[in-house]
């Protein structure tokens, strides 16, 4: 009787919280919708599954009301404010690595949620919830845009774990546009190195190399092919490039 309590609180909460998105615009319950014409329009939609807005290409038509211009819009309209609320793990025993973000520290963190009692502050993966609190920028893909401008800019690129130039033309990017190499470093580079290294429950075997930071420096560990996470990276030198002073 008390685990069917728990499951229909549980289900409760959820919708609430559709509800509240809901509320603010219908249209972030819609899937992410493509649609098949070939046009190029940047844009952004909320996911459902990973409680955040990403960014996608629409082609142009058949598209519906989930597609924004912005990350802040889409945003602003349907995620849940869950990250000024405290990180909380509950009493229930249960146990569910899940990520919230400090306002103390103004970063996502890892922690162990009981199952119940819980609140929005609560996420499944560290970049759902980075790309629901904390600068987004980072996480959206390098885009140069169809003008033909010219603005020399650098951006993350999340398959190397750093941050590269390329030419910005002038219309159509992100927030992972910065001016200086500096610039998208600091906001960009530091914050996978604060990850713990995981090698993740999967048995695949993938040597690879993460930053401990009980040793502030870069070691080798074997990545088991699922759920990891940014703190890794295909060779010591771009551990050490990305986070070693």
């Amino acid at each position: 009787m008390k685990v069917y309590a728990i499951l229909t609180f549980l289900a409760c909460a959820g919708c609430v919280f559709q509800s509240t998105i809901a509320a603010q615009n219908p249209g972030c319950l819609d899937p992410i919708i493509t649609g098949p014409c070939m046009a190029y329009f940047p844009s952004f939609g909320y996911n459902q599954d990973t409680h955040s807005c990403e960014s996608f290409i629409y082609g142009g038509c058949l598209g519906n009301a989930n597609r924004f211009e912005t990350m802040e819009a889409c945003r602003n309209s349907c995620e849940d404010p869950g990250c000024l609320d405290p990180i909380i793990t509950g009493p229930c025993m249960a146990y569910f690595p899940s990520f919230g973000y400090n306002q103390d520290t103004q970063s996502c963190e890892s922690f162990i949620y009981g199952g119940c009692l819980g609140n929005a502050n609560r996420f499944e993966t560290m970049e759902a919830c980075r790309n629901s609190c904390e600068d987004p920028g980072c996480l959206d893909p390098i885009i140069t845009g169809p003008c033909m401008a010219y603005f020399p800019s650098f951006g993350y690129n999340q398959d190397t774990h750093s941050c590269e130039s390329f030419i910005y033309g002038g219309c159509w990017g992100n927030g992972n546009r910065f001016e200086t190499m500096e610039a998208c470093r600091t906001s960009c580079e530091d914050s996978a190195c604060l990850d713990p290294i995981i090698t993740g429950p999967c048995m695949a075997y993938f040597p690879s190399f993460g930053y401990n930071q009980d040793t502030q420096s870069c070691e080798r560990f074997i990545y088991g092919g699922c759920q990891g996470n940014g703190n890794r990276f295909e060779t010591m030198e771009a551990c050490r490039t990305s986070c070693e002073d």
